[in-house]
């Protein structure tokens, strides 16, 4: 057994993983800048909680405590300042990195996204995030495992209240360049799977995908199917600003405006596995189709 922190505890992965940690039998510790939000959470008596933000020394010192692992979900997409996004986001990092090294944290396990074959800066801002946050907290002395994943289909996420809200509440499929990009979404059980088995994992980046690749017109066209609503009208739209599509977004699927602007953002190009090679060796690939994600994020 483990000693283990989990930080985003109130998201969606962080939410998931905790559980399935504690009935893995080990010992779970969250952080959280809102305990009152985890009071609801059946796993709530099950797991020691610390109280802190990532960025405060003081605070990361007390939680690191004694911690075998460190789980970073860690991102800050919500009201984020795209000019500062990168700096901002690495400050963190090396201080939640600093603090794991005082405290003799053997290993952190880092959610990143996918980038594919782009150099860091031709990345948005978002994905350049994740990417130089990858970098920052494998600068250490405790040992990285970096999963990188495009889209996490699960209940609640992100991910999916955009596309839900885009496939429902759109009279039309807009068609257009950066629509036809693709994505390897990838389960929520799939990824909290894949984030159980990096207690073990060899060091190092791993890719992690579902099993359909597709583009984005089509995930609309997939999450219609697999709702049985009929399909829409297709358009093609021969110029339409993502930063035009990402208000209207934020407003249909009621979500924060900064948080649909880095998600759109990332849209301008494939997030794909390139290779799965390495862990696969040690974890099979996931078997759930798009069509079964889709419907089990619904329930």
């Amino acid at each position: 057994m483990s000693s283990i922190l989990v930080t985003g505890a109130t998201g969606t992965v962080g939410g998931a993983l905790t559980p399935a940690l504690v009935a893995d039998g080990q010992a779970v510790r969250v952080l959280t800048r809102s305990p009152e939000k985890l009071r609801a959470r059946d796993w709530h008596d099950d797991v020691e909680i610390a109280e802190g933000d990532a960025g405060d020394a003081d605070a990361m010192d007390a939680a690191l405590d004694g911690v075998d692992v460190a789980y970073y979900l860690i991102h800050g997409l919500t009201g984020a300042d795209e000019a500062t996004l990168v700096d901002e986001e690495v400050r963190v990092a090396r201080t939640f990195l600093a603090a794991a090294e005082r405290a003799g944290v053997a290993r952190i396990v880092y959610l990143g996204g996918l980038v594919g074959d782009l150099a860091p800066d031709e990345l948005s801002p978002h994905l350049r995030s994740r990417y130089e946050v990858g970098r920052a907290l494998d600068d250490g002395s405790p040992e990285l495992v970096e999963l990188r994943a495009a889209l996490v289909i699960g209940p609640g996420s992100a991910s999916y209240r955009m596309l839900e809200a885009v496939a429902t509440d759109l009279p039309i499929t807009p068609h257009t360049d950066w629509t036809r990009t693709r994505t390897q979404p990838i389960a929520l059980d799939d990824v909290v799977a894949y984030l159980l088995a990096a207690l073990e994992l060899p060091a190092g980046v791993h890719e992690i995908g579902g099993m359909d690749v597709v583009s984005y017109q089509d995930l609309v066209a997939a999450f219609r199917e697999a709702a049985g609503l009929p399909a829409l009208p297709e358009v093609e739209v021969p110029f339409l600003p993502r930063a035009v599509a990402s208000p209207v977004t934020a407003v249909l699927a009621d979500l924060d405006p900064g948080l649909t602007r880095s998600l759109l953002a990332s849209a301008g190009h494939d997030t794909v596995v390139r290779s799965d090679h390495a862990i696969t060796r040690h974890v099979e690939r996931p078997t759930m189709g798009l069509a079964a994600m889709l419907d089990a994020a619904r329930r």
